[in-house]
């Protein structure tokens, strides 16, 4: 609060608080630019705080202070006990009333002992339970009936797969059938007498020496004097190493093909069949003969009449052998160093029968390897090519006639 005394000022606000201790101090009316004035600080105040110095007894911490008395005995520690009693802030209020209960008994009706029930699990525990000796007998006899029946009844159930009477003829072909076997396994049991008879061949020191190794000479005769390798011409040399013996059998001959190296190195196959029980070499097959040579067909010329050739499927075609009506073969020569195109005509026999032997079926591609036939050919159109023929018949599958 301030208060006015003439021209001065003073505060007398004082907080209960204040320890500055001033006097009222009056100043002059404030100037334009008072300057602040602080009173001096108390050097004292007026209620000092205890001091440590000053002395008196404090808290002391030692290790061989005295026990301090506590000013009389220890007091009892009082144990109220807790009784059973209830003490009710209100009164009880009445329970409710309940209904007297009634018994009412019945009486069990009178009813005789279960036999059964005397003798519990623990009397009869591990007894066996005998059985009547007549069920005993009565199963052994229907096992015995059940038997005998299915033994009567046997050859009624194999009735349907007893033995038909043969029909007319089967009994030969059955016969027929384990001889051809039997045949083809004694064939293939000939690979030694096969290699000395075509090293007789090769080494015969005459053409007159060449007819009794070989089939139908007297047929072939001619032939013979005309053969690549002169008579004799492996007289001195060593034998020439074989490497396989085929047998083969189709619906008119059953032949072997015996297959290896000559002492000059060039390879061999030679056909054998048999005449008589003894092997015989088939001098056409063997050679490869054919009536005209494939650098002869090559250029038009030569008698195709019976051409040894390996053959498969192609793709060449011209105006005069056009893709509608002709199908288009490359023959490869028996030494596989010349070829020529032939060419069947589509829906003939010969086609369809080339077809069957070059294709395995509707599905499987053509055949990629060349296979050996013995053929005749015609001259192709006058506007053909000079290596273009006709295949006009198939003389046999193979190079062995039949």
């Amino acid at each position: 609060m301030e208060t006015s005394t003439g021209d001065l000022f003073c505060d007398t606000d004082v907080s209960p608080d204040d320890v500055w201790g001033d006097p009222v101090i009056c100043a002059e009316p404030a100037t334009q630019n008072p300057a602040p004035a602080l009173p001096p600080k108390r050097l004292r105040p007026e209620n000092p705080a205890p001091s440590a110095a000053t002395g008196g007894e404090g808290l002391r911490i030692s290790y061989d202070m005295a026990p301090r008395d506590n000013g009389g005995p220890l007091a009892p520690l009082e144990i109220q006990e807790i009784r059973g009693e209830v003490v009710r802030l209100e009164p009880e209020e009445p329970a409710v009333s309940r209904m007297p209960r009634h018994v009412a008994f019945h009486e069990r009706p009178a009813h005789a002992p279960d036999p059964a029930a005397a003798s519990g699990e623990a009397t009869d525990w591990g007894r066996a339970k005998r059985q009547p000796v007549i069920w005993i007998l009565g199963i052994g006899m229907a096992v015995a009936a059940t038997v005998v029946g299915a033994m009567v009844m046997l050859p009624f159930v194999n009735k349907s797969n007893a033995a038909r009477p043969p029909l007319p003829g089967q009994s030969e072909w059955v016969l027929e059938a384990v001889t051809e076997a039997d045949a083809i396994s004694e064939m293939l049991s000939r690979k030694a007498e096969a290699e000395r008879v075509f090293q007789d061949f090769i080494s015969a020191p005459s053409p007159e020496a060449i007819p009794p190794l070989i089939r139908d000479p007297e047929k072939i005769d001619g032939l013979i004097r005309e053969m690549r390798h002169p008579a004799g011409a492996f007289a001195n040399r060593p034998p020439p190493k074989t490497r396989n013996w085929i047998v083969r059998e189709t619906p008119l001959i059953r032949y072997g093909i015996l297959t290896g190296i000559l002492p000059d190195h060039s390879n061999f196959e030679a056909y054998f069949t048999l005449a008589q029980g003894s092997l015989v070499m088939d001098w056409k097959a063997s050679t490869a003969y054919g009536t005209a040579g494939f650098a002869e067909l090559a250029q038009k010329q030569g008698n195709p009449a019976e051409i040894r050739t390996m053959i498969l499927p192609s793709d060449f075609y011209t105006l005069a052998f056009p893709e509608g009506a002709y199908q288009n073969y490359q023959m490869v020569s028996p030494d596989q160093r010349e070829s020529i195109w032939a060419y069947s005509r589509r829906g003939t026999d010969v086609h369809e029968a080339l077809k069957l032997l070059l294709n395995s079926g509707e599905i499987i591609t053509d055949e990629t390897e060349p296979v050996k036939v013995t053929v005749r050919l015609e001259p192709g159109p006058a506007n053909s090519l000079p290596g273009q023929w006709q295949i006009v018949e198939l003389l046999h599958k193979d190079w062995i006639a039949p």
